[in-house]
């Protein structure tokens, strides 16, 4: 069975660094690109996916209307979603908390933010694999 991560992220270096984090480290042997609302729309509703790694500034709306778009998606609605902030913003991470977001890495990306999340979320029950 295919473990499928969606990279939403307005940006192509950040997509990539994302995407070669899952396919090589992280378990994941499918992926999904977003750089947008309409692909992350598409995405979600072609099939189910495992984990959503998003930015926080992803375009158009932000982190907050991809969230409610994704909580709203009857396929994905309880897919774990990661947010991921560039700044250090505790009130940030708690309004993305409380929109749903299955975790918040604040500083910006690197491979073992997201590595660490990834196995609290395996060690809550939320990643099954």
């Amino acid at each position: 069975m295919s473990r499928r991560v969606l990279i939403a992220f307005g940006m192509p270096l950040m997509q990539e660094a994302v995407k070669k984090a899952a396919l090589s480290w992280l378990g994941f042997d499918a992926f999904f690109v977003a750089s947008d609302t309409d692909m992350l729309f598409s995405a979600l509703g072609q099939r189910r996916q495992d984990l959503v790694v998003l930015e926080a500034n992803f375009p158009p709306n932000g982190a907050t209307g991809a969230l409610q778009m994704i909580r709203s998606n009857s396929l994905n609605a309880e897919v774990p979603v990661i947010v991921v902030v560039l700044e250090m913003d505790p009130n940030l991470r708690d309004s993305l908390m409380g929109a749903k977001a299955d975790a918040v890495i604040l500083g910006g990306y690197t491979f073992e933010k997201l590595r660490a999340t990834v196995d609290v979320l395996k060690a809550r029950g939320r990643l099954q694999f």
